[in-house]
């Protein structure tokens, strides 16, 4: 008895088809968002969205794909202008610290990383534990000033 191969399906990927357009879009996103950081000063530290904005942030979801490039401009258009507003220096609302540009830097490459800390040896792990073991004895004193002998506890 013959057997009949099955016809190859070609290769699926969620690579960028033009890995160009992709490079010359990432480095105008971080160029807009160091411009974005560098002049936050110059904006209000919050300004509600207006009713425009929230309609069209509330449209269904496209059935069709969207341009990486239209994405960035809705986001531009209708979510960069309205954060929280704590990156502000007088924004006062809420205690979450702020954002800074090596810090957006740092998340950038733990994304393309795209790295799980839970059970798989990688780089990430132990570099999680040298962060930790580094900033602890710094901030541990800070933290526990006000606190009774023993009853804060480092996780590190």
């Amino acid at each position: 008895m013959e057997t009949i191969a099955a016809p190859e399906a070609p290769e699926e990927s969620l690579d960028p088809q033009d890995w160009d357009a992709v490079a010359a879009l990432g480095h105008r996103m971080v160029d807009d968002m160091v411009q974005f950081m560098r002049g936050v000063r110059a904006r209000p530290a919050w300004q509600p969205i207006p009713a425009s904005v929230k309609t069209a942030l509330d449209e269904p979801l496209p059935r069709e794909p969207q341009s990486a490039d239209d994405i960035y401009a809705q986001f531009q258009r209708d979510i960069l202008p309205y954060p929280t507003g704590n990156i502000h220096p007088r924004f006062w609302g809420w205690v979450m610290g702020t954002g800074t540009p090596l810090a957006a830097f740092a998340d950038l490459l733990a994304a393309c990383m795209n790295t799980n800390v839970s059970g798989f040896e990688d780089s990430a792990r132990p570099t999680k534990r040298l962060r930790c073991v580094r900033a602890c004895p710094t901030l541990t004193p800070q933290l526990t000033a006000h606190y009774p002998a023993g009853s804060v506890r480092s996780a590190c």
